[in-house]
């Protein structure tokens, strides 16, 4: 079990570091859509390593990319 969340922060860290904020929120939108509900867009823009003006300006482009 130790191993799984090890490898999980691993990962995760790999994709803050490595990815763009457009590629962050795909892989957001593809792996946690349900936290969208939950969560406010301050949240979710800190989850994402981003600020909430970032957040607003990708979404849109993930809209206009043809994301829901």
């Amino acid at each position: 079990m130790t191993l799984h969340y090890l490898l999980h922060s691993q990962l995760r860290l790999h994709n803050l570091t490595m990815l763009d904020a457009y590629e962050r929120y795909c892989l957001f939108m593809e792996e946690r859509p349900d936290l969208l509900r939950n969560l406010t867009d301050k949240l979710i823009a800190a989850y994402l390593h981003m600020d909430p003006a970032t957040l607003s300006k990708t979404r849109k482009k993930y809209r206009d990319q043809g994301g829901k």
